[in-house]
């Protein structure tokens, strides 16, 4: 292509059984940051064992296609089950979301992993505060007669 962008890429080995490279972007040197040496932290060995171990279990482990383990969209599930059930004279049947995280089983499978991963991580020595907005400022914001909605003429409340 005459106006396409060369780009430099490394290529990194699949894990899979087939082989295969992944086509890995390089960034320009423009688009590398520094980082701060302040932000530069060091794990000590307890933290990364336990960051390993705790990802040990928690890694998929599945043979075959990837897709075939992957749940199905809960919408589209919903819809198609509507179009069905409208279609066919049936009731709508309940559609279970699939991928809301089970937090039971992730405990009953890791959790002393997650418990030594968070008891090796260090204390932070301030707590980091978000700001958050409250609906009160919107609230009194719109109350004060700067309301987004637009004053309706009295020729169309007639109609």
């Amino acid at each position: 292509r005459a106006k396409s962008v060369s780009r430099m890429v490394a290529l990194v080995p699949h894990r899979s059984s087939n082989g295969g490279l992944l086509i890995m972007p390089l960034p320009f040197k423009e688009d590398v940051r520094e980082v701060a040496k302040e932000d530069i932290g060091f794990a000590d060995q307890e933290a990364v064992d336990a960051a390993k171990n705790l990802i040990s279990k928690s890694t998929v482990n599945h043979e075959g296609n990837f897709s075939e383990m992957l749940p199905e969209n809960p919408w589209l599930k919903h819809f198609f089950g509507y179009l069905e059930s409208i279609s066919l004279g049936r009731e709508l049947d309940e559609v279970e979301d699939e991928t809301k995280m089970d937090v039971e089983g992730l405990l009953a499978v890791a959790r002393q992993q997650i418990e030594d991963f968070s008891i090796s991580l260090p204390i932070d020595p301030e707590p980091v505060k978000k700001e958050r907005k409250r609906k009160a400022d919107a609230v009194s914001k719109t109350s004060k007669g700067d309301s987004p909605m637009e004053d309706i003429d009295e020729e169309w409340i007639d109609l």
